[in-house]
């Protein structure tokens, strides 16, 4: 969907969509209550909404910093904004 000279927009993406949200508590929560998933389910989905929450400000900044590909300038009705 994205040009090919948008790299530094698919790590912003990528790091972004890559986190669990929160919600995943509440969905596992109310399967396992219902008895729709076992409890090793739960806990892994437990584990992995925890691991996700706690590495997406890590992912965040490689995704930002990432010093090999090119700035993003966007062009705003003729303006020229520009992010790091």
């Amino acid at each position: 969907i994205l040009p090919r000279s948008s790299q530094y927009i698919k790590w912003i993406v990528s790091a972004g969509l890559a986190q669990v949200s929160e919600f995943s508590f509440v969905l596992g929560s109310r399967a396992r209550r219902a008895g729709v998933i076992s409890r090793e389910v739960y806990l892994l989905i437990l584990s992995v909404t925890t691991l996700s929450l706690l590495l997406a400000p890590v992912l965040w900044r490689a995704a930002i910093t990432r010093p090999h590909l090119p700035t993003l300038a966007v062009h705003i009705e003729g303006t020229e904004a520009f992010e790091p």
